[in-house]
């Protein structure tokens, strides 16, 4: 396992030791890290911007319930150490269009107001009511977004944590920037 990871900013330590306890704690595999997550080097700079100080631990949680035993399982593990935690959820909405061949509603703007108030707000929806196993459904079912596990873990941490709802800061669709048939959706939620 490596101890820190290299951002253009400085080295962001591994923690360690919540790597230890967790992985007592429940099955943890290690991933190829050429096929994994390809939103964590977005995250690693401003982690490290925002939070210099911070230790990191990176998971990519399954689409499965075990992603909301691993939420609850973080939060847990930080009371017990009494550590103050920040849990980021890392996930694309809507991958729609020929690009990603999924096109149930064609092309065009029927497919734009499809994906963005249908599909991807079925998925904001359950984040913001904290239902991350109507989240997971949602996006097993839908094809809502590519890391759902992510956003169901961090929800499962944060209600741990004592949070009760999520706020909506921005939505929006690469469509929205640049006119295409294949284009993907984007919130920002805070808990």
């Amino acid at each position: 396992m490596e101890d820190a990871w290299e951002t253009p900013l400085g080295e962001i330590e591994i923690d360690q030791d919540f790597v230890k306890v967790l992985t007592k704690k429940m099955e943890v595999k290690r991933e190829n890290p050429l096929t994994g997550d390809n939103t964590m080097e977005i995250q690693l700079a401003m982690i490290k911007y925002f939070f210099p100080g911070a230790k990191l631990l990176a998971l990519r949680p399954p689409l499965s319930v075990q992603a909301i035993e691993l939420g609850r399982e973080i939060a847990q593990i930080a009371k017990e150490k009494g550590i103050p935690i920040v849990a980021i959820g890392s996930t694309d909405l809507t991958h729609y269009g020929p690009n990603y061949g999924f096109l149930p509603k064609g092309v065009g703007s029927g497919s734009v107001e499809w994906v963005k108030n249908v599909n991807d707000r079925g998925f904001i929806d359950r984040a913001l009511r904290m239902d991350a196993e109507g989240l997971l459904a949602h996006a097993g079912q839908n094809d809502s977004a590519c890391s759902a596990g992510a956003a169901a873990s961090t929800i499962a941490t944060c209600k741990a944590l004592g949070s009760i709802k999520g706020e909506l800061l921005d939505y929006y669709t690469s469509y929205d920037i640049m006119h295409d048939d294949s284009f993907v959706g984007y919130a920002g939620i805070v808990y």
